[in-house]
């Protein structure tokens, strides 16, 4: 086939799609791919904000094991967490005594061997609120014994 025809065959295939229609396929195609994006971006957010909060109440908890104050363990449950908003955060901390029953006096009867527990809630605000809602509620929890 000659230079001519074949140009001439690829305009003819090249003419039978409308002139919008790549304007509509990128109309219908990008919604999609940026919530798949945004829901990627997310979810990774989500999921750094949890680490933190795991990491925050283990770390609170080991300052409460060496100093049993909640003000310790908060002041450094605080710490650890950072830049995170803090109005949306919760920190919880009870003793336990060894046969799990509440410890006299709260925090202030805490004694060697008894059980410091730390919770820490966030409730983590998502970018793309579109299959979850808008708070997705994360929370760690950790035991340690007072030393």
């Amino acid at each position: 086939m000659d230079r001519p025809a074949q140009t001439r065959r690829l305009r003819r295939l090249g003419s039978s799609r409308s002139p919008g229609q790549a304007i509509v396929e990128f109309a219908l195609v990008v919604p999609v791919f940026l919530m798949i994006f945004f829901g990627t971006v997310d979810f990774g957010m989500a999921f750094n904000a949890s680490l933190t909060i795991s990491n925050a109440a283990r770390e609170g908890a080991r300052t409460g094991v060496t100093s049993p104050t909640t003000a310790a363990v908060t002041a450094r449950v605080k710490n650890v967490v950072g830049s995170m908003n803090d109005s949306k955060l919760t920190i919880a901390v009870s003793c336990l005594t060894p046969s799990n029953a509440a410890c006299a006096g709260g925090m202030a009867g805490a004694a060697t061997g008894d059980t410091l527990v730390v919770t820490v809630g966030y409730n983590y605000s998502l970018i793309t609120p579109i299959a979850f809602g808008t708070v997705v509620p994360l929370s760690s929890t950790e035991k340690m014994l007072i030393e």
